[in-house]
C-alpha cells in the first residue's frame, strides 16, 4: 500500500516535507496524503490526520465530505455496485454504517438507502475508517485525504475501555513505541491476555496484533515471544489507521512532533 505525504504552502513560500525535515515552514498549510485503495473489493484502513479546510458543516466540525470530497478522486456513481466505499464504525450501534458517493450530486448516501436523501456523517478528528473498491476494479486506485495541518502543541485522545479506531494525530511518520505506551496511561502487562492491542492492517488482508509489553514498554508482535529478540519498532504511516483495544480507559496527549507555525 503506497502513501505518500506532501505539504503544500498557500503562500508563495513553499513548505517543507515534513516526513523528511519534521518542520513546516509555511503558515496555514494545506497538507495532502496519497492513499491506494486496492482493487477487487480489498481494504485498507485509514485516517485523515488534517482539520478541515472549510469545514463543511461549520468550524469545529469534520465530516466525510471535509476529508474525501469529490475532488479527492473518490470513486462515485449513481449505480451503487461502482462506487468506492466508506465504512465508519458507529459506537452506538457498534456496527459498520456504509457510505458511498453519487456521481449525479456528488453528495454521500447511506448505502443501506442509497435511493434515499444525501447525508454527510461527521467524523472524529484523527480517528480511523476503512475504504474499499468496488469488486470488479480491476487496478488499484489512488485517492487524496486533504485538509489544514495541525497547528495545536498538542492532540488529546480519549480512549474508552473497548475497541476503537485510533490514529497517529499528526501528518508524520512516528512508531508505535513512541506514538502510545504505559506513560501515556495505557495499561502493559507481561501477561498477553492482560494488555492493551492494537491491530495493524496489512496489505496482505490481515491483522498483525500487538501486545503493550512490560517491562519493556514496547508494542511486541502477539503471541509474546523472548524478551531477548530484537522486536523493531512499529512505524504508524501519515493516514494510517488502526484498531486499539484498551483494557482501562484513558486520555492520551501526542504533542506535536514538528515545527510549525
Amino acid at each position: 500500500m503506497k502513501k505518500t505525504v506532501a505539504i503544500l504552502a498557500t503562500t508563495l513560500a513553499a513548505a517543507a516535507a515534513m516526513a523528511q525535515t519534521n518542520t513546516v515552514l509555511s503558515k496555514n498549510a494545506v497538507g495532502y496524503i496519497m492513499q491506494t485503495i486496492p482493487s477487487a473489493g480489498q481494504f485498507t484502513l485509514v485516517s485523515s490526520p488534517f482539520e478541515p479546510l472549510s469545514p463543511v458543516n461549520g468550524a469545529g466540525t469534520m465530516s466525510l465530505l471535509d476529508v474525501l470530497p469529490a475532488s479527492s478522486g473518490i470513486r462515485k456513481s449513481n449505480n451503487p455496485n461502482q462506487t468506492d466505499n466508506v465504512y465508519l464504525w458507529d459506537n452506538s450501534q457498534q456496527a459498520y454504517v456504509i457510505f458511498a458517493m453519487k456521481a449525479s450530486d456528488s453528495n454521500y448516501y447511506d448505502k443501506s438507502n442509497f435511493a434515499g436523501s444525501p447525508t454527510n456523517p461527521a467524523l472524529g478528528l484523527f480517528s480511523g475508517f476503512w475504504l474499499q473498491s468496488p469488486a470488479t476494479m480491476v487496478t488499484d486506485h489512488v485517492v487524496y485525504v486533504m485538509g489544514q495541518v495541525p497547528a495545536e502543541a498538542a492532540v488529546t485522545n480519549v480512549v474508552g475501555a473497548s475497541f476503537q479506531f485510533r490514529a497517529n494525530s499528526f501528518p508524520t511518520a512516528t512508531d508505535l513505541d513512541s506514538l502510545v505506551n504505559t506513560n501515556s496511561g495505557a495499561q502493559g502487562s507481561a501477561n498477553p491476555n492482560n494488555c492493551d492491542n492494537v491491530y495493524l492492517w496489512n496489505t496482505n488482508q490481515s491483522y498483525a496484533i500487538y501486545g503493550l509489553r512490560t517491562p519493556t514498554n514496547r508494542w511486541w508482535p502477539k503471541p509474546f515471544t523472548s524478551l531477548t529478540n530484537v522486536i523493531p519498532l512499529t512505524a504508524i504511516a501519515p493516514g494510517q489507521g488502526f484498531w486499539y483495544d484498551a483494557r482501562n480507559g484513558f486520555t492520551w496527549t501526542q504533542a506535536k512532533p514538528y515545527t510549525w507555525p
